[in-house]
């Protein structure tokens, strides 16, 4: 209808889109949270992915009348915000879960959380457990909010935990098994938490880079609001403290709330990051050699 599609996954559902790709074949994957339109302390939020035709109509070959929605425990609020496609076709959502149920979702029990779909939109059985994995980033409060695929088909997850400040850089590579990469990131068995020191610090965009070294977008706040930040890290997940100022380009729009919310890079290697700068759309080059 004139170009708009809306539409409830479910009835008596609120649902809310987060990430979306779009298919070689022009067939469109959204993902986000679907939970009961109800009043609640202790909402039970699935994580959903949908499909529609390249008209905009329903793919009802995909999921349940295409829809397909994932419960990660009784009871838990769980939520997407990243969505990538693989090359053989599957889809894989990354976000968090937590179990905590009323209070704990209020206060913070969070852990990783990722799923993987076939291309006919159900769970895949060869990834973690039975299509799910969950990971503890080691705080109370984590998100996955960038999914990328590496050329071997590794996934690079980035978000940010919860740390000593407001939130740390949390960066993660996973195997197509659904299994952590053993000696990537700080910890060596696949995660790497990095702290700046800022008032809050996270990656909302991540781009592998043709030498293995990866670039992440998001922000960090030096002063009381976030600037555009980008920052690179080395193949086996170690923040490159060489690029830029000790490993962040940042950019201030006149001391305002700014975000990264996605990154381009063009043929010449220049970086595009675009996002808000509080209500207004923000956009910045870097030089990312």
């Amino acid at each position: 209808r004139g170009g708009l599609v809306t539409e409830r996954t479910r009835s008596l559902t609120a649902d809310i889109i987060r990430g979306l790709a779009v298919q070689p074949d022009g067939r469109i994957v959204v993902a986000g949270v679907s939970y009961d339109d109800v009043a609640t302390l202790g909402p039970n939020g699935d994580f959903m992915v949908a499909r529609y035709l390249p008209d905009g109509q329903s793919d009802l070959t995909f999921g349940l009348g295409g829809v397909m929605t994932t419960d990660f425990g009784d009871q838990s609020y769980d939520e997407p915000y990243a969505v990538v496609l693989q090359p053989d076709g599957k889809i894989v959502l990354g976000g968090y879960t937590n179990s905590g149920n009323g209070p704990g979702v209020l206060f913070g029990a969070d852990q990783l959380a990722l799923a993987r779909y076939g291309s006919t939109g159900l769970l895949d059985p060869s990834f973690g457990r039975g299509g799910t994995v969950i990971f503890d980033g080691g705080s109370l409060e984590e998100r996955i909010l960038a999914l990328t695929v590496a050329p071997d088909g590794s996934l690079l997850a980035g978000g940010y935990v919860n740390g000593e400040h407001r939130s740390d850089l949390l960066l993660a590579r996973v195997r197509t098994d659904g299994t952590l990469t053993p000696g990537f990131g700080t910890d060596g068995k696949g995660l790497s938490v990095t702290d700046l020191g800022t008032n809050s610090e996270r990656i909302a965009s991540l781009i592998q880079l043709p030498d293995g070294r990866i670039l992440a977008g998001g922000q960090t706040a030096v002063a009381h609001n976030a600037d555009f930040a980008i920052f690179r890290y080395d193949s086996l997940g170690g923040f490159d403290r060489s690029f830029g100022r000790s490993g962040v380009a940042s950019f201030d729009f006149q001391g305002r709330e700014d975000r990264v919310h996605a990154l381009a890079r063009q043929s010449d290697g220049k970086v595009v990051a675009v996002g808000q700068s509080e209500a207004d759309f923000a956009l910045v080059r870097f030089n990312a050699s």
